[in-house]
């Protein structure tokens, strides 16, 4: 029976995250490239900066191993546009908000970072929002006021 439900949970596991046509497959794989390109920092002292774009945590009912960070693409006074990571922050945020980023560590547990999603015009469907997830790959870990 337990062979059986690890060869059952096996299939499911490779039907979910297998390389496929669908389109959940092709955003899963996506992410995962992308993600990967990222070219994490650590801060040393807070700065004050202005959110160009941001995802929150999103609260889901299930039991998962993972925490959830929300995502903010903040350009700082300096110029720069980086992404910064906040761990299990809930918070809306405006564009061309005001905000302070204190610095922060990388998480010690696994973590889930939201991704940007922008609607299709022709389809109506979400979709990768593509202008900063491979333009802005400077990302750091910070708690944002």
């Amino acid at each position: 029976m337990k062979k059986y439900f690890l060869r059952l949970l096996f299939l499911v596991s490779y039907s979910v995250f297998s390389q496929n046509t669908t389109e959940d497959a092709k955003v899963f794989n996506y992410v995962q490239l992308t993600q990967k390109e990222w070219k994490y920092f650590e801060i040393k002292d807070s700065f004050v900066g202005e959110i160009i774009v941001h995802a929150k945590c999103v609260k889901t009912n299930r039991k998962s191993l993972s925490e959830c960070m929300s995502m903010s693409i903040v350009k700082t006074q300096n110029g720069d546009t980086i992404r910064v990571l906040n761990l299990s922050n809930y918070k809306e945020y405006s564009i061309g908000q005001k905000i302070k980023v204190i610095p922060s560590k990388k998480p010690d547990r696994k973590t889930h970072v939201p991704f940007l999603y922008e609607v299709d015009p022709t389809t109506k469907k979400p979709k990768p929002m593509l202008k900063y997830d491979r333009t802005i790959l400077n990302t750091t870990w910070g708690k944002i006021e």
